[in-house]
């Protein structure tokens, strides 16, 4: 539709670089009100729409309004509270902003001289095109009156009216325009996204213009974006109830912080871009030639709308169908060439496959099978990943496919300590969160929340007084009048709920040890006289236990009330009749003058006294004969005059606030404060403690409150795990309080056991301990290094140092095992590194319970928690602030890994429908076989597949696996003569394992172990397959792993840079 109404408009359209202005018929600029006398009651009789901006007229109309379109985001807080109270006493106060650097002015500048470039750019490349029907009108400003206090003044830079309807009142679409100055290389010189902090400037807009719509314009000299935005009504509306909040009253009060709700309006605002906001195009960029007509006005009456003819003849073009196919063709072209642009390069390919968890042998069959891929990019978030595992796992449970476990390896770890709702699955995650949310509430807050706990509301009758009691002895008491009285002492303890002692009315011991009813009256009464009758009835082993002032204190008290005869005679010293200063003040201040190497003495040295008296009879005469140091001078002489008639003043006062002082002391005494005598207050023990509380730094109190309500959080958590708090292992002399949990999965009814690749936990073991060691835990990389340089008792290396030094092939499981092997710990407890010696057989035993057959399930919890106790030793549950990268020195993914890895593959078992599994099943060797395959359906036989084999290579395993599966084929398709498994053994062992009569735990509090095939002790007698060495070929030994001799001249065309690929060079890019 575009196409035939341009062809139509094509004398608008601007084929070149320049446009001329004064030939766009499309484009209306006016000539200005030339008024510079306007005033504030002139503004709402004015018709603003012809008030040029940037004019004289303009700005002084401007400065009457308190809110404008440009300052909306700041007035209401957006920008921070600094700029909101600049705003403020700018409006209020008159106090001026902040005068910008001279960079932000250079911005502004190049905003000002391109916006008619833009204005160029809109009129002859996109009004033609995409608005064919519309010109531009350029508009003065609007104001919008609310009341007589306040005013919004918004200055669109345009609207968009029917061409049909020149004048028109009514516009169709308001027009803004932002030119960002190309400053930073690395960055799009234009917005491809509207910023949300223009969001109420162009909602202002629409508002004052009256359009649904608005047309927003990002010009940069190569290109302009073009964006369209509709207006939202309520969102607009809360824009203006907040500026009416803040600056609709004549005597609003500046703000002191911003809303609480600031962050969520922010959101709101950020959604409106998302949902409200368009991209219409990018069309090239145009320079314009104005027009040359008047800015203003001579005559105040004559401002107009000027309107512009083009040079060009409308002609009929023809549009032949060779010409249709050519640009349908260039379209075509465009687009691939744009989607090769944007798309992500591949540089990975992520394949998810599926597997049972018996890995039994069966013949012609693989263990997995693929059922899921995709390509990735340089990068890939944590969500993503999850939502395509989510994806799959909803897939195979509407196939009937039963799914409890997943594995994967560290680089996805969040989907193993947080569910999809971000909630925490470990009590680290959980500590975090305590933590975050501790640091977010504010300090008032917090002291006001610490100030509530375990109070309880004043009781008004002794049943609900017992509703609290938890226990009650027989016990004989001293009551403070002395008397001995046998009576039964309550706890008052609330049941069973919390251990914290209750904080009690003054009513509460009344209620107990009277059987009758307190009325509402009393209760609610202040006793204000029991802290006094408390210290007057202390015994006399409890009183020298008190602090003296407060005991002081307490007879001043006492004195004061009963010697009322002596405080009727004395006055105080507001009472006290002040004197004025006599010749014997003026004697010592005129000495001080005279004498004083502060002043100048010659100044003085001729006055006399009656002459110096004459001074002080008028502010005006203090303040023309004094320096601020010659009236300090005279108060310090009189120093012992003002202490007697207790008056205070500062040295550091102002000259016309010590000046005042002066004439005050010589003229009018009675005006002058006196200094107030302090009486000690006596404060009970609940405000001293809130006092000292309140005087902590932010970051204590943080952990303080962090600590106080972690163990309710930490209820909470546990009453949301499918296991009881203390677990019990059948066969074990111990009870498991779990660190981790699985995931609960609503809508597929069932939880997720998200684990870490065990064999990648166990390389990254190996790295971290030759590498810097766990030093906080005792576990220093010496050790290591110290074997490497020894040798066994029959001469040989026990290992090598370039496994330890070097850390060659970091990721090889073979390198790893040796160096947590029995040789290595025997040489270091030979050596006396016994913490690494432990460490080594814990690391070790543990990745045997993981992998070698044979070992019973027992056995393999037993050890897997021998390691999951030394990760938890020294390492305080609930002790604020949590672990950050680091948990006892170890890495945070290897640590939660390992802990994770180690629970849940225990918690499994009553999640598993035949109670056991094969522990090889759990881990990523079926993906590491899987692409192993791949070298055989590389075309080259390097193994790693290009994007664009990886589907054909992925296809030919869906056609192999389908074969393999399919149980009408007539032929075999045996891949390997070795078998894995006895076939017969297994399928006798397979009866055993039952099924059917699975019902998904509810709570679990026992966790029964189950032997798998794969845990007889049958399975670990038989052969084992040679495994490959951990050893370092000898020097004279060929090399293991050598490349090719053309390996470093090889081509690899992944290293060669994008753009060099492109045949673009940098300063073409930064062009």
């Amino acid at each position: 539709m575009h196409y035939p109404l341009s062809m139509m408009y094509l004398f608008l359209y601007c084929r070149g670089k320049i446009c001329y202005l004064s030939e766009q018929q499309n484009y209306v600029c006016i000539t200005g009100i030339q008024n510079n006398t306007i005033k504030r009651d002139d503004v709402s009789s004015l018709d603003t729409t012809f008030v040029k901006q940037k004019s004289t007229a303009w700005k002084t109309i401007r400065s009457f309004a308190k809110v404008t379109g440009s300052t909306c985001f700041d007035a209401l807080g957006l920008g921070g509270l600094k700029k909101q109270k600049e705003h403020f006493e700018y409006v209020f106060s008159g106090k001026e902003k902040t005068e910008p650097s001279p960079e932000v002015k250079k911005y502004m500048q190049h905003g000002t001289v391109n916006e008619i470039n833009c204005v160029a750019t809109l009129v002859s490349k996109v009004l033609p095109v995409f608005y064919p029907t519309q010109s531009y009108f350029e508009e003065g400003c609007k104001v919008d009156y609310l009341d007589n206090n306040f005013m919004l003044l918004v200055s669109p830079d345009g609207s968009l009216r029917s061409s049909c309807e020149f004048g028109g009142k009514k516009p169709c679409f308001a027009v803004e325009i932002k030119c960002p100055y190309p400053g930073n290389v690395y960055k799009p010189k234009v917005y491809y996204e509207l910023p949300h902090y223009y969001v109420p400037q162009i909602l202002s807009e629409m508002s004052v213009l009256e359009t649904n719509c608005i047309i927003f314009l990002c010009y940069s000299l190569e290109s302009t974006i073009v964006f369209e935005a509709d207006f939202d009504s309520m969102l607009w509306d809360q824009i203006m109830s907040r500026l009416i909040q803040c600056y609709g009253k004549a005597d609003s009060k500046c703000p002191t912080k911003l809303p609480s709700d600031l962050k969520e309006f922010q959101e709101k605002m950020k959604q409106y871009c998302k949902d409200n906001v368009r991209l219409i195009a990018e069309v090239p960029s145009v320079v314009a030639k104005t027009c040359g007509h008047d800015v203003v006005s001579s005559d105040k009456n004559d401002a107009k709308y000027n309107q512009h003819k083009s040079l060009q003849q409308i002609s009929a073009e023809s549009c032949t169908v060779s010409n249709l196919n050519k640009t349908v063709y260039e379209i075509m072209e465009t687009v691939k060439e744009a989607y090769g642009l944007t798309r992500h390069i591949a540089t990975e390919v992520v394949v998810y496959l599926i597997s049972d968890l018996n890995r039994s042998h069966i013949p012609e069959r693989q263990h997995s099978v693929p059922i899921g891929y995709a390509m990735k990019g340089y990068s890939m978030t944590t969500d993503v990943m999850r939502n395509m595992v989510n994806d799959i796992l909803e897939k195979c449970y509407h196939g009937g496919l039963y799914v409890p476990v997943i594995s994967f390896d560290g680089q996805w770890y969040t989907i193993a300590v947080r569910s999809a709702n971000n909630e925490p699955l470990t009590i680290l995650q959980l500590m975090k969160d305590v933590y975050k949310q501790a640091r977010s509430i504010k300090k008032s807050d917090m002291l006001k929340h610490m100030k509530q706990i375990n109070l309880v509301p004043k009781l008004s009758n002794r049943e609900e007084v017992f509703e609290l009691i938890d226990n009650q002895v027989e016990d004989k008491i001293t009551i403070l009048n002395g008397k001995d009285v046998k009576t039964t002492i309550y706890t008052l303890l609330k049941k069973k709920e919390t251990p914290y002692l209750l904080h009690t009315s003054s009513t509460v011991a009344a209620l107990l040890f009277n059987n009758s009813t307190v009325e509402n009256k009393e209760i609610t009464e202040e006793h204000e006289n029991s802290r006094t009758e408390f210290l007057d009835n202390l015994p006399e082993n409890i009183a020298p236990l008190i602090e003296n002032d407060i005991l002081e204190q307490r007879h001043i008290e006492n004195n004061s009330r009963n010697d009322e005869s002596v405080e009727n005679s004395t006055q105080s010293p507001e009472n006290q009749e002040k004197r004025t200063i006599e010749d014997e003040e003026f004697i010592k201040m005129l000495s001080a003058l005279q004498t004083d190497s502060k002043v100048k003495k010659k100044k003085w040295e001729s006055i006399s006294l009656s002459e110096f008296k004459t001074i002080f009879q008028s502010i005006e005469e203090i303040r023309k004969h004094f320096y601020r140091v010659e009236i300090q001078v005279c108060m310090i002489s009189i120093t012992d005059f003002l202490k007697a008639q207790h008056i205070r003043f500062a040295v550091s006062w102002t000259k016309y606030k010590l000046s005042d002082l002066m004439f005050n002391l010589v003229n009018q005494p009675e005006v002058l404060m006196t200094r107030s005598r302090s009486m000690k207050k006596l404060y009970c023990l609940k405000t001293l403690c809130l006092m000292s509380i309140s005087k902590f730094p932010k970051d204590v109190l943080n952990i303080v409150y962090a600590e106080h309500i972690y163990p309710t959080e930490e209820l909470k958590w546990r009453n949301n795990m499918p296991f009881d708090e203390s677990t019990h292992i059948e066969g074990l002399n111990t009870n498991i309080q779990w660190y981790s949990k699985p995931e609960y999965v609503s809508n597929r009814f069932m939880h997720l056991f998200s684990l870490l690749d065990c064999h990648h936990l166990l390389t990254n073991a190996r790295i971290k301990c030759c590498s810097t060691g766990i030093v906080e835990a005792g576990i220093h990389s010496n050790a290591w290094s110290k074997v490497a340089r020894q040798t066994s008792k029959d001469g040989k290396e026990i290992i090598s140092s370039a496994l330890v030094d070097d850390l060659i092939d970091k990721q090889r499981n073979v390198y790893a095992q040796k160096t947590f092997s029995n040789e290595v710990e025997t040489a270091m407890t030979e050596n006396g590194d016994l913490e690494e010696a432990i460490f080594c057989k814990l690391i070790r035993e543990w990745y045997q319970a993981e992998d070698e057959p044979g070992i019973a399930a027992l056995e393999r919890c037993e050890r897997r928690l021998n390691l999951r106790t030394w990760l938890l030793d020294k390492i305080d549950i609930g002790k604020f602030p949590p672990p950050g990268r680091h948990v006892k020195g170890i890495p945070i993914v290897m640590f939660e890994g390992l802990m994770t890895n180690i629970e849940r593959r225990i918690q499994l078992f009553p999640f598993i429908k035949s109670g056991a599994y094969n522990v090889r099943a759990l881990g990523s060797l079926e993906s590491e076989n899987f692409f192993g395959q791949f070298q055989d359906l590389d075309p080259k036989g390097s193994g790693v597949l290009r994007p664009d084999d990886v589907s054909t290579a992925i296809s030919t395993a869906c056609e192999l696996t389908q074969a393999r599966f399919d149980p009408n084929r007539v032929f075999y398709m045996n891949t390997s003569r070795a078998k894995v498994y006895p076939v017969k053994e297994l399928e006798t062992n397979s009866e055993h394992l039952d099924t059917r009569n699975y019902v998904s735990p509810h709570q679990v509090n026992m966790i029964n172990t189950r032997d798998h095939m794969f845990d007889l002790s049958e399975r670990g007698k038989r052969q084992h397959p040679k495994r490959k060495s951990g050893e370092i070929s000898r020097p004279g030994m060929p090399s293991r792993g050598i490349k090719p001799v053309r390996e470093h001249h090889r081509c690899d065309e992944t290293k060669i840079l994008p753009h060099v690929r492109m045949g673009l060079s940098v300063n073409e890019i930064n062009q």
